[in-house]
């Protein structure tokens, strides 16, 4: 089974992450249908869930429990990867995917947010459409904008993308 933390904005609410966990766990499988494995293979957890479970009162421990939990039949890491929504994240989203960068476990961008819908505010539709974007970007650094913005205050930076050197020729 592959497990993934999906960070996202405070601001989403419980219909639009349905949404983006449905849409990233179908392009999971699309990714990993090469190597045999199917939806029932892909467990996707919300930051939002997450916090619900875990969250004890103290923000530095869960944000450190969330890269270190470890499952207690398996004695495996919870989440063996991370995906976030935006480039532009907040403190606490910065320090767990900082904290996964440092334990050397895959990050990866997926800009799945309707950014108009959002740039408005908290008030995403509730039955919001499919994203479009169908690639994981792996992030290699986090870069501090504003240590005291919590919101937006720092940037994802992703490895660049290969550039084709040759045109592809269609059949």
């Amino acid at each position: 089974m592959v497990r993934v933390f999906l960070a996202h904005p405070k601001s989403w609410q419980r219909p639009y992450i349905n949404s983006r966990i449905l849409a990233l766990s179908d392009l999971l499988v699309d990714k990993y249908s090469a190597y045999g494995k199917d939806k029932a293979d892909v467990r996707i957890v919300s930051g939002r869930d997450d916090h619900q479970r875990h969250f004890r009162g103290d923000w530095t421990a869960w944000q450190e429990n969330v890269t270190t939990r470890k499952d207690a039949i398996t004695g495996r890491v919870v989440y063996d990867f991370f995906v976030v929504s935006e480039t532009r994240i907040g403190r606490a989203t910065a320090n767990i995917l900082g904290a996964a960068l440092a334990q050397k476990r895959g990050v990866f961008l997926w800009d799945c947010t309707e950014h108009a819908k959002h740039a408005r505010g908290p008030r995403l539709s509730a039955d919001p459409a499919p994203p479009t974007e169908k690639k994981l970007r792996r992030v290699e650094r986090i870069d501090v904008l504003d240590s005291e913005d919590w919101v937006r205050g720092f940037k994802l930076c992703c490895v660049p993308e290969q550039v084709p050197l040759f045109e592809e020729k269609s059949a």
